[in-house]
């Protein structure tokens, strides 16, 4: 069963209802009566039953991720050397394609999805989150001790934004002066996914994507000559037995990480507040509340219960 949606606006998400009960009603809906359903002018289908989702997810031969390569670079197939070569000149002029045209851990199927993830895992292993575990500690205590010397606190300004921002920031590797630069990427290349940018606004998001590819090419190559303890260095110097990453794969990667980690984070603290408001209950907890909003201790009962509530 499918039904289009009709919608101006080319906006990945600008089909979904912005109010929270309306968006359950419509997503209940879906899962009810439309749960194989297109969405226009982009074509793409979503699935929105569990055994349906898992089907798809099982089945990269049939269901592939490389199709996000072609709906955002808008090569066809044909054009398949185009892109090829797009993905392989850091040169400013492709930048705005770049991104969208280059393999990543996103739009690639198994083995070449195998192979990224791999590499990009090194970066993430038990050891390597728990080393970072103090600084962003640190982080958040210093933004908390902000609002503390205001007396209020505005959730997505003070907290959500700026502490996976800063977090990601650093674990690339990113000087602290070139913070507000890295905020401003952040917040441009997040636009394109909530919005539909008009011309003066591509051409914004065009200009930080020049920008952006031009400091971490400066940023790739110090890596490569002079490791140091941040995620660049482990891919720059991260060697498998398919090969390393070239400086535009690990470009591509930066900002990617920049885009998924920031709002997935930026989202997961803002409802985990909410959640907590919408239930006073629960936030009445002193130690729950303290846990989530303190993190002091390393009780491991806030997220997943945040994860619980958001659900029911």
């Amino acid at each position: 069963m499918s039904e289009q949606v009709q919608s101006e606006n080319t906006s990945l998400f600008s089909f979904l209802p912005r109010d929270r009960d309306e968006l359950h009603a419509f997503l209940a809906d879906l899962r009810e009566n439309k749960p194989v359903h297109q969405i226009p002018p982009i074509g793409i289908w979503a699935i929105t039953r569990y055994d349906d989702v898992v089907h798809v997810l099982n089945h990269p031969e049939i269901f592939s991720s490389e199709a996000i390569r072609y709906l955002t670079t808008g090569l066809p197939d044909k054009e398949s050397g185009k892109r090829q070569e797009i993905a392989t000149d850091l040169s400013n002029e492709n930048a705005s394609l770049l991104f969208r045209a280059t393999p990543t851990v996103i739009n690639t199927d198994p083995p070449e999805h195998s192979h990224y993830r791999n590499i990009v895992n090194r970066g993430f292993t038990p050891k390597q989150i728990k080393r970072l575990e103090p600084r962003i500690q640190e982080i958040t205590d210093v933004l908390l001790d902000q609002v503390v010397s205001k007396g209020e606190i505005e959730i997505m300004q003070d907290l959500a934004i700026p502490l996976p921002v800063t977090v990601i920031a650093e674990l690339l590797g990113v000087d602290a002066e070139r913070g507000d630069d890295f905020k401003r990427w952040s917040d441009l290349f997040l636009s394109t996914i909530t919005q539909s940018p008009d011309a003066d606004a591509k051409k914004q998001i065009e200009n930080a994507m020049v920008e952006f590819a031009s400091y971490f090419r400066e940023v790739i190559k110090a890596r490569r000559e002079k490791p140091q303890d941040d995620l660049v260095s482990i891919l720059t110097h991260a060697d498998t037995p398919e090969g390393s990453l070239s400086d535009v794969e690990i470009l591509a990667f930066c900002r990617t990480l920049l885009v998924a980690g920031n709002e997935t984070t930026t989202n997961l603290v803002a409802r985990m507040v909410f959640t907590l408001l919408d239930h006073p209950d629960e936030f009445a907890n002193s130690k729950l509340t303290s846990t989530c909003f303190r993190m002091r201790s390393r009780k491991p009962s806030a997220t997943p219960e945040s994860c619980r509530l958001c659900l029911a």
